[in-house]
């Protein structure tokens, strides 16, 4: 019952929301029988290039001056990038783990190029748990008039 009244909150969300620009939902297909486990650590997906080139950062800052709740950016950064990866040597061999026990070399960073830009293409959004359409709307007021107005911002 609790999830079934989380996601039609944040159904309600993105489709109140629906052709802003720069932005758009990172959710199942309805009907596909998911439904994101209670949206923890609910994310959106932002397009810089639909509004002007608004930096993620800048546009959650403008999102929270409006009163809502977003963080611009992703906290997740790319794992294979993460440093126990790369850099850390787990075993004092004086070099990087990954080549500890490997004959060549790999350069992680600019190999998957979707996963590294992930961090400036994503927004965190509010976690719904209650369907309170006029409270949703007020957040989405708030994305909303940030979208719109992001050229703006960038001055």
């Amino acid at each position: 019952e609790r999830n079934a009244e989380i996601l039609k909150a944040m159904h309600f969300f993105w489709d109140t929301l629906g052709d802003v620009p720069g932005l758009s939902p990172h959710r199942p297909e309805r009907g596909s029988g998911s439904e994101m486990g209670g949206w923890y650590a609910a994310r959106g997906l932002y397009h810089p290039e639909q509004v002007g080139g608004l930096p993620a950062e800048k546009f959650g800052e403008a999102v929270r001056a409006e009163g809502s709740r977003t963080s611009g950016g992703s906290d997740r950064h790319a794992l294979h990038l993460h440093p126990v990866f790369n850099t850390v040597d787990v075993y004092g061999d004086g070099k990087p783990t990954q080549w500890a026990f490997s004959t060549r070399r790999v350069k992680a960073h600019g190999r998957l190029p979707v996963a590294e830009s992930f961090k400036d293409r994503a927004i965190s959004i509010p976690w719904f748990k209650k369907y309170r359409p006029d409270v949703i709307r007020q957040h989405v007021e708030a994305f909303r008039k940030v979208a719109l107005n992001a050229k703006e911002l960038l001055g």
